[in-house]
Protein backbone atom coordinates (compact mmCIF):
# COMPACT_ATOMS: atom_id res chain seq x y z
CA UNK A 1 0.00 0.00 0.00
CA UNK A 2 1.57 3.25 -0.93
CA UNK A 3 1.77 5.96 1.75
CA UNK A 4 -0.13 9.42 1.58
CA UNK A 5 3.30 11.34 0.12
CA UNK A 6 3.94 8.85 -2.08
CA UNK A 7 0.20 9.22 -3.39
CA UNK A 8 0.11 13.24 -3.84
CA UNK A 9 3.76 13.04 -5.11
CA UNK A 10 2.26 10.84 -7.75
CA UNK A 11 -1.10 12.73 -8.33
CA UNK A 12 1.28 16.01 -8.58
CA UNK A 13 3.26 14.68 -11.59
CA UNK A 14 -0.04 13.61 -13.50
CA UNK A 15 -1.48 16.94 -12.93
CA UNK A 16 1.79 18.67 -13.84
CA UNK A 17 3.30 16.52 -16.59
CA UNK A 18 0.64 17.97 -19.36
CA UNK A 19 1.06 21.50 -18.47
CA UNK A 20 4.89 21.77 -18.83
CA UNK A 21 5.71 22.97 -22.24
CA UNK A 22 8.51 21.59 -24.36
CA UNK A 23 10.58 22.99 -27.16
CA UNK A 24 10.07 21.94 -30.16
CA UNK A 25 13.24 20.69 -31.83
CA UNK A 26 13.91 22.24 -35.39
CA UNK A 27 15.47 20.44 -38.08
CA UNK A 28 19.31 20.76 -38.63
CA UNK A 29 18.52 22.96 -41.84
CA UNK A 30 15.78 24.88 -40.07
CA UNK A 31 18.19 25.41 -36.64
CA UNK A 32 20.97 26.76 -38.98
CA UNK A 33 18.75 29.27 -40.60
CA UNK A 34 17.06 30.62 -37.54
CA UNK A 35 20.45 30.86 -36.42
CA UNK A 36 21.87 32.86 -39.45
CA UNK A 37 19.35 34.76 -39.06
CA UNK A 38 19.51 35.48 -35.69
CA UNK A 39 23.07 36.19 -35.18
CA UNK A 40 22.18 38.97 -38.47
CA UNK A 41 19.65 40.69 -36.08
CA UNK A 42 21.18 40.47 -32.36
CA UNK A 43 25.11 41.26 -32.34
CA UNK A 44 24.89 39.51 -28.82
CA UNK A 45 23.35 36.34 -30.02
CA UNK A 46 24.87 33.01 -27.98
CA UNK A 47 25.33 30.67 -30.62
CA UNK A 48 23.10 27.04 -30.07
CA UNK A 49 21.14 28.82 -27.36
CA UNK A 50 17.72 29.12 -29.49
CA UNK A 51 14.73 27.48 -27.86
CA UNK A 52 11.90 27.05 -30.46
CA UNK A 53 9.16 27.32 -28.35
CA UNK A 54 6.40 27.55 -30.60
CA UNK A 55 6.33 26.60 -34.28
CA UNK A 56 3.31 26.85 -36.71
CA UNK A 57 2.77 26.89 -40.43
CA UNK A 58 0.14 29.33 -41.57
CA UNK A 59 -0.84 30.39 -45.35
CA UNK A 60 -1.70 33.87 -45.85
CA UNK A 61 -1.23 37.18 -47.37
CA UNK A 62 1.92 38.97 -47.11
CA UNK A 63 2.49 42.67 -48.08
CA UNK A 64 5.73 42.24 -49.00
CA UNK A 65 6.45 44.45 -52.23
CA UNK A 66 4.07 45.62 -54.78
CA UNK A 67 1.14 43.57 -54.90
CA UNK A 68 0.08 41.29 -51.61
CA UNK A 69 0.26 37.36 -52.67
CA UNK A 70 -0.53 34.25 -50.91
CA UNK A 71 2.11 31.55 -49.29
CA UNK A 72 3.24 29.77 -46.94
CA UNK A 73 4.74 31.33 -43.67
CA UNK A 74 5.69 29.19 -40.24
CA UNK A 75 6.19 31.72 -37.78
CA UNK A 76 8.65 30.48 -35.00
CA UNK A 77 8.35 31.79 -31.67
CA UNK A 78 11.90 31.42 -29.96
CA UNK A 79 13.96 31.67 -27.43
CA UNK A 80 17.59 32.61 -26.78
CA UNK A 81 20.62 33.86 -25.18
CA UNK A 82 22.40 36.66 -25.82
CA UNK A 83 26.00 37.17 -23.58
CA UNK A 84 27.52 40.58 -23.41
CA UNK A 85 31.04 41.54 -22.46
CA UNK A 86 31.22 37.68 -21.57
CA UNK A 87 29.88 37.90 -18.55
CA UNK A 88 25.87 39.31 -18.84
CA UNK A 89 24.24 36.48 -19.95
CA UNK A 90 20.56 37.47 -21.17
CA UNK A 91 17.36 35.72 -22.22
CA UNK A 92 15.22 36.75 -25.04
CA UNK A 93 12.37 35.70 -26.76
CA UNK A 94 11.41 36.92 -30.46
CA UNK A 95 9.24 35.92 -33.17
CA UNK A 96 10.45 35.15 -36.63
CA UNK A 97 8.53 34.70 -39.88
CA UNK A 98 9.58 32.63 -42.75
CA UNK A 99 8.39 32.36 -46.37
CA UNK A 100 8.23 28.90 -47.26
CA UNK A 101 7.80 29.80 -51.23
CA UNK A 102 10.61 32.17 -51.36
CA UNK A 103 12.76 30.99 -48.75
CA UNK A 104 13.25 34.38 -47.24
CA UNK A 105 12.72 35.80 -44.06
CA UNK A 106 9.66 38.50 -43.29
CA UNK A 107 9.70 41.31 -41.78
CA UNK A 108 6.76 41.77 -39.05
CA UNK A 109 5.58 44.98 -41.33
CA UNK A 110 5.15 42.39 -44.02
CA UNK A 111 2.56 40.05 -42.21
CA UNK A 112 0.31 43.13 -40.72
CA UNK A 113 -2.26 42.76 -42.51
CA UNK A 114 -2.61 38.89 -42.16
CA UNK A 115 -5.23 38.15 -39.30
CA UNK A 116 -3.77 34.70 -38.31
CA UNK A 117 -0.34 35.56 -37.81
CA UNK A 118 -1.51 38.76 -36.04
CA UNK A 119 -3.42 36.45 -33.69
CA UNK A 120 -0.02 34.38 -33.41
CA UNK A 121 1.50 37.50 -31.83
CA UNK A 122 -1.11 38.14 -29.43
CA UNK A 123 -1.07 34.49 -28.23
CA UNK A 124 2.49 34.53 -27.84
CA UNK A 125 3.60 37.95 -25.75
CA UNK A 126 7.56 38.58 -25.48
CA UNK A 127 8.96 39.05 -22.38
CA UNK A 128 11.43 41.27 -21.52
CA UNK A 129 14.61 40.66 -21.70
CA UNK A 130 15.66 38.92 -18.80
CA UNK A 131 19.09 38.37 -16.81
CA UNK A 132 20.21 35.17 -16.09
CA UNK A 133 20.85 34.11 -11.84
CA UNK A 134 24.80 33.84 -13.14
CA UNK A 135 24.28 37.79 -14.30
CA UNK A 136 22.36 38.81 -11.29
CA UNK A 137 25.21 36.99 -8.56
CA UNK A 138 28.00 38.53 -10.69
CA UNK A 139 26.56 42.00 -10.34
CA UNK A 140 25.82 41.48 -7.17
CA UNK A 141 29.33 40.55 -6.47
CA UNK A 142 30.57 43.38 -7.81
CA UNK A 143 28.64 45.73 -5.91
CA UNK A 144 29.68 43.90 -2.35
CA UNK A 145 33.15 43.95 -3.24
CA UNK A 146 32.51 47.95 -4.12
CA UNK A 147 31.21 48.80 -1.60
CA UNK A 148 32.98 46.78 1.15
CA UNK A 149 36.80 47.55 -0.58
CA UNK A 150 36.66 51.11 1.30
CA UNK A 151 35.78 50.23 4.66
CA UNK A 152 38.20 47.50 4.65
CA UNK A 153 40.99 49.54 3.44
CA UNK A 154 40.13 52.49 6.03
CA UNK A 155 40.03 50.06 8.72
CA UNK A 156 43.48 48.62 8.24
CA UNK A 157 44.39 51.95 7.20
CA UNK A 158 43.29 53.22 10.66
CA UNK A 159 44.44 50.63 12.85
CA UNK A 160 48.30 50.88 11.48
CA UNK A 161 48.33 54.57 12.07
CA UNK A 162 47.36 54.09 15.73
CA UNK A 163 50.16 51.41 15.81
CA UNK A 164 53.14 53.34 14.40
CA UNK A 165 52.18 56.68 16.28
CA UNK A 166 52.28 54.95 19.65
CA UNK A 167 55.97 54.33 19.49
Amino acid sequence: MMNWLTMMTLIFALIMLPLTAAAEEPTTDEQSKLEEKVNETDNYFKSKSIKVLKKEQFIGEVTSGEEPFKTSITAYYLEYKTVRDSLFTFTVQKIFYYDEDNKAYLEESDIAENELLTQFIKNHPLAEKKRDLSTDLLITAYLLIGFSAPFVIGGFSTHRRHRTSSH
